[in-house]
């Protein structure tokens, strides 16, 4: 007796396309499934900031891996500025661009105000491992002006 080999369907090109496409797709919704199972699991069972990790791709592989929460890999490149005496327009003297002045404050109060709304374990990677965070907050308490340097003429001395 001949045994009658059944050949495999041939799938267009097309076809083909499609099924991978659909598999990539599965594999991207099972990796966010992950990623939001570890997100409950890190809510329903809090450790200690120096002791979390949070489930990351890794951007070489796409693979799922395992990075502490205070790390250097959550540091972002803000290269925060230096806040100069100069930069109180109040002082400013008259060859002094007061526009560029208060440009330069705009920008340094995005980025702190980028700083400011990270998650807390990027927030404090950020000020461990960015040296220009450090700067910036040194010089700004150093040179800025206080509330009571800004005391409007003829108010009564406390």
């Amino acid at each position: 007796k001949k045994v009658v080999e059944e050949e495999a369907p041939q799938l267009t090109r097309k076809e083909i396309e499609e099924l991978q496409l659909k598999a990539t797709e599965e594999r991207r919704l099972a990796q966010l499934d992950l990623y939001e199972e570890d997100r409950k699991s890190k809510a329903a069972n809090p450790v200690p900031l120096e002791e979390a990790v949070t489930l990351v791709e890794n951007p070489s592989t796409k693979q799922p891996i395992k990075k502490p929460d205070i790390d250097k890999f959550w540091v972002q490149d803000v290269n925060f500025l230096v806040y100069l005496p100069s930069d109180d327009v109040r002082l400013a003297p008259d060859g002094l661009d007061v526009q560029e002045r208060l440009d330069a404050m705009i920008m340094l109060d995005q980025q702190l105000r980028t700083l400011l709304c990270m998650r807390l374990g990027a927030f404090w990677s950020q000020v461990l491992f960015d040296d220009s965070v450090m700067v910036m907050l040194d010089s700004y308490l150093r040179f800025a002006p206080r509330f009571f340097d800004a005391r409007p003429e003829g108010a009564a001395e406390i």
